[in-house]
């Protein structure tokens, strides 16, 4: 999915997410589109591409970097091919839990073209069936999940 995405969603990482910082600069070197998060109300956010991670402001949301919010390079839901999503634990149904805002519930609710991956560390992904998240209606799950140990399908 990353190598046939021309435009790919990451996320700025807090201490306790996966750091994909390197897999943006390798997109980047790659000719690929990179967006990223910025909120721009209250419970809603919208991605906005960069061609540089140095762009990215350490004085957004949540204590995250941000991108600039020109609306020029704003990106639309049905221009995104792949999106990685951060998470506080994910299980093997794909269901996600994050901090609790619902801004990826509510960004993914009309993006059906988007490929969502989930991104986390192995010891935030629930195996045993007996762990599953309780997901409500409003909960999108992903279509994949990967760790730094594996890709669960």
């Amino acid at each position: 999915f990353f190598q046939n995405a021309r435009v790919i969603a990451f996320y700025s990482s807090l201490p306790e997410e996966v750091d994909l910082s390197a897999l943006a600069e390798t997109a980047l070197r790659n000719g690929k589109t990179i967006a990223f998060p910025k909120v721009e109300s209250p419970g809603e956010m919208s991605f906005f591409c960069i061609s540089d991670c140095g762009e990215l402001r350490a004085d957004g949301a949540f204590g995250t970097k941000e991108p600039p919010g020109s609306p020029e390079r704003r990106i639309s839901k049905e221009e995104m091919d792949l999106m990685l999503i951060p998470g506080i634990c994910f299980d093997s149904r794909k269901n996600r839990i994050g901090f609790g805002g619902g801004y990826y519930d509510r960004y993914l609710m009309d993006a059906p073209n988007c490929t969502k991956v989930g991104i986390c560390f192995s010891e935030q992904f629930l195996r045993d069936a007996s762990e599953w998240i309780d997901a409500g209606e409003q909960d999108i799950r992903m279509d994949f999940i990967a760790t730094d140990l594996e890709v669960w399908i």
